[in-house]
């Protein structure tokens, strides 16, 4: 019986998930038909968690940026970030993040972009008080195209500190509660 309710619930999410992404496309087509499109009628999930792909790719292609070099601060294993279709696009860059094991297994997962050095995984406990100086420690150039944060709940307080950035682009996590 424990078995049968997993898998109807496993099979309900997916099916309001599929209802989500109808409903989703049936906007998005609606909104740029009418001319009015806003960020999240780009959104694409490839790797990221919310469909921030797709409004990055729109972002870049207005600010006509092709290629470039993203840092992004709090990272996970990769297989779930805001850069990583940036990597896979001819990006580099660097990822920071404080689990120890995530930065492992990304390591490992990426080898074709850590071998080349087209990505670089270093992992840091980062706050307010640490974040430039571990930026400087890590040779970041002051002018990059991209910068994501998402630290949870200290994401606003490293922003507000960082002052040896000027990205092109900046993302940064938002927590509405």
């Amino acid at each position: 019986l424990k078995k049968e309710l997993s898998l109807i619930r496993f099979q309900t999410t997916q099916q309001t998930r599929t209802q989500q992404q109808i409903y989703r496309e049936i906007l998005v087509k609606d909104r740029r038909e009418r001319g009015c499109a806003f960020p999240s009628s780009y959104e694409q999930q490839i790797f990221s968690q919310n469909g921030e792909d797709g409004i990055i790719q729109e972002i870049c292609k207005r600010l006509e940026i092709t290629t470039g070099f993203f840092v992004e601060l709090g990272t996970g294993d990769g297989s779930e970030n805001n850069t990583r279709l940036l990597l896979e696009s001819n990006w580099s860059g660097i990822w920071i993040d404080g689990d120890s094991n995530s930065c492992k297994i990304a390591e490992e997962n990426l080898v074709k972009f850590t071998s080349n050095g087209r990505l670089k995984v270093y992992n840091e406990h980062i706050d307010a008080g640490n974040i430039n100086p571990i930026i400087r420690q890590k040779n970041i150039s002051k002018q990059i195209e991209l910068l994501s944060i998402d630290l949870d709940l200290s994401t606003h307080h490293i922003w507000e500190s960082i002052t040896c950035l000027k990205p092109r682009v900046l993302i940064i996590e938002y927590n509405g509660f």
